[in-house]
């Protein structure tokens, strides 16, 4: 495995990408259709929270999934992996931060 993948991350990575792929096509499946529904109008902020995270409740409470997805996101000290975190993200983070600053555009995020 560590010849295919080239290192140990490598591998941490290829594995969640491959589980986090459906589930972030599904978020932003849903966030397009409340920009869709929500016409000219913002998003509501509780919309886009649901399209963020009602997709991974749903994965994580399903006993066939397999195990929960985020505990390599600290490190053996602790500390957060933020490499890993920005990885998981990806193109999701643009979209999501958009849509909540377009919903209430005071927030900090």
């Amino acid at each position: 495995m560590h010849f295919h993948y080239g290192s140990k991350q490598a591998l941490i990575y290829a594995v969640i990408a491959r589980r986090l792929r459906p589930i972030n096509e599904e978020r932003l499946a849903k966030l397009a259709e409340a920009r869709a529904n929500a016409g000219r109008r913002p998003v509501k902020l509780e919309n886009v929270l649901e399209c963020l995270f009602r997709p991974l409740f749903r994965v994580q409470a399903d006993p066939k999934a397999g195990p929960p997805l985020f505990p390599g996101c600290r490190s053996r000290d602790g500390e957060r992996n933020e490499g890993l975190q920005k990885f998981m993200m990806g193109e999701l983070a643009e979209v999501i931060f958009s849509s909540v600053l377009r919903s209430k555009p005071r927030c900090r995020v």
